[in-house]
């Protein structure tokens, strides 16, 4: 990593000029932890897609520790239910349960994780979970090529999570 070269890196600038911007906005732990680890991978990733850094810096600068959370939470859930997909209020309830318990949220509040997921979904970041398949293809098809675990977690999801809470190496 040449430090001295990041100066000239207009993709690097913008990164920390915004995530400092949004760290002064906050005092969440989560936030300014997913705002640092931004810049480190913006700093060390040598191949970066400047419209996904600039995609991502937006998502970054929207996400609230719920948001956070319960992306964390999908990248690990799976889309299916012991072979059948969950109706959509056993699933919603299950990850507000999930993120409710991770973050102390009591259960009059729950709207707020679920206002949290619907907007996630709207980022293309996270699956309905019953939707993460095509309702018109043979599950058992989908069991044979080991897509029975997918995660909830969409892959754009996936790869924003990684960016913002694994500091990066190359």
């Amino acid at each position: 990593l040449d430090v001295s070269a990041l100066a000239d890196n207009p993709i690097f600038v913008s990164a920390v000029v915004r995530s400092t911007q949004e760290a002064a906005r906050t005092h969440v732990r989560a936030k300014i932890d997913a705002l640092r680890n931004f810049v480190v991978n913006v700093a060390v990733i040598r191949a970066l897609d400047e419209r996904k850094v600039e995609y991502f810096m937006d998502i970054v600068g929207r996400l609230s520790e719920v948001h956070i959370v319960a992306l964390k939470i999908a990248a690990t859930t799976s889309a299916m239910t012991q072979g059948t997909p969950p109706n959509f209020e056993q699933f919603i309830g299950s990850v507000s349960d999930r993120v409710g318990a991770a973050l102390a949220i009591p259960p009059v509040d729950h709207a707020i994780i679920a206002n949290a997921w619907a907007e996630l979904q709207l980022l293309g970041l996270v699956s309905d979970g019953w939707k993460v398949y095509n309702p018109v293809v043979d599950l058992s098809a989908l069991r044979e090529h080991g897509r029975d675990d997918q995660a909830v977690a969409q892959s754009l999801g996936l790869e924003l999570l990684r960016f913002i809470c694994e500091p990066g190496e190359e």
